[in-house]
């Protein structure tokens, strides 16, 4: 939407940040270490832009971390349920509150621009257009490596479709729901219209995407379900990635999912479990029976055709040996394709970071290890980057 507010608006694409009016960098603050490389990154583009030109900071940090933004930036910004600060900006005729709506019941189609860059960058450069000169909009839209890794699997062209914004949830350990906003949809009609036109297009692969994909059509009188029966029924030869699926979700859809994984019609299932244990998945305020989770992530192991992928929290406050050795066990027992391992760190506002017990970094290092020597597959690169980062900043 922000990049369409800019075009209707007259402003055209820039060559880079160094040649544009005004640089937009769309952040991520998931954790500690991404909350220094973002503030960096403000510092670095601060200083690297034209003198005449503006630097907007947009998504989660401005939300979630304000005060650690604050210390290296004064200037304005945008969040994932506030863009009112892009109307102030010179030669807009067209408020952002009037461009039409992604999501919700009056949400309008969107038809895909094959032009637009997809994937490999964070920053959108934006120059306006006068009666004298003109410079250009140039913007990167971030895909995970992750649904790359499963789009090669499916060989096939990949589109991505975002289904729905905001979170249901109350994770204890999560500060992007700050963020993030309550969960709002696109229709139905709409997703199902964005997968023909894909088809028309010659993709045979679509990225449902989401921040939190288990509380789809909570605003609009619908559900995931209900998403999982139309795409189920669609025309047409494709299959679908499904991102960020809450466990107590695959539970409640399971049904649904194994039909579509017996139609061949899903390639990625990402299902981040955070832990194998049930006393830390409460505390984490993601109560599962972990024992009908493992059956059900069995029986879709069974479909070679899907790549499983996982997410578990090393180190939650409290964690003991033999509750981090179940997440090992469980695993071990479902044999995903890929796991991320993530470190645990306190974040602003949270349930997770005001509980005792917090573990220190040699048991954390040696946990990973444990990981390593388990032969459990995952994403060594990420783990590795991550880990090391928040070592060092802790």
């Amino acid at each position: 939407m922000v990049r369409r507010f800019f075009l209707v608006n007259g402003w055209t694409e820039a060559a880079s940040e160094e040649k544009a009016d005004c640089v937009i960098l769309f952040t991520c603050a998931e954790m500690r270490y991404k909350v220094v490389n973002m503030t960096k990154e403000v510092e670095r583009l601060s200083g690297r832009i034209a003198p005449n030109s503006e630097l907007i900071v947009g998504s989660c940090l401005p939300k979630t971390n304000k005060e650690a933004l604050a210390k290296v930036f004064q200037g304005r910004t945008i969040t994932p349920t506030d863009f009112s600060a892009l109307n102030a900006l010179p030669d807009i005729t067209i408020k952002i509150e009037d461009m039409p709506p992604i999501f919700g019941r009056n949400a309008a189609f969107e038809p895909f621009d094959e032009r637009r860059p997809r994937g490999g960058g964070d920053i959108t450069a934006l120059s306006r257009l006068s009666h004298w000169a003109s410079g250009f909009v140039h913007r990167h839209f971030p895909i995970p490596g992750s649904q790359d890794m499963a789009a090669r699997l499916a060989r096939t062209r990949r589109m991505v479709i975002y289904v729905s914004a905001g979170c249901a949830k109350n994770c204890s350990y999560c500060a992007i729901r700050f963020a993030t906003g309550q969960v709002r949809s696109k229709p139905l009609d709409l997703v199902m219209q964005n997968i023909s036109e894909g088809l028309r297009l010659g993709y045979g692969a679509f990225d449902l995407l989401s921040d939190s994909i288990g509380g789809y059509g909570l605003d609009l009188g619908t559900s995931l379900g209900e998403l999982f029966d139309r795409v189920l029924a669609h025309p047409g030869q494709f299959t679908v990635a499904i991102s960020d699926l809450h466990p107590q979700e695959l539970i409640r859809y399971f049904g649904k999912i194994l039909s579509l994984c017996q139609a061949g019609r899903i390639h990625y299932l990402y299902v981040p479990v955070q832990s194998g244990n049930e006393r830390i998945l409460r505390m984490m305020n993601r109560p599962c029976d972990v024992k009908d989770l493992t059956n059900k992530l069995m029986a879709i192991r069974s479909f070679g055709g899907v790549f499983l992928r996982t997410g578990i929290m090393v180190g939650f406050p409290g964690e003991t040996e033999a509750e981090f050795e179940e997440s090992l066990v469980f695993l071990k027992t479902i044999g995903f394709d890929d796991v991320f391992v993530h470190y645990y760190c306190d974040m602003p506002n949270t349930h997770s970071s005001t509980l005792p017990g917090k573990l220190d970094k040699a048991t954390m290092a040696e946990r990973l290890n444990k990981v390593n020597r388990s032969g459990i597959r995952y994403c060594v690169e990420a783990t590795r980057h991550e880990w090391e980062s928040n070592l060092v900043i802790s």
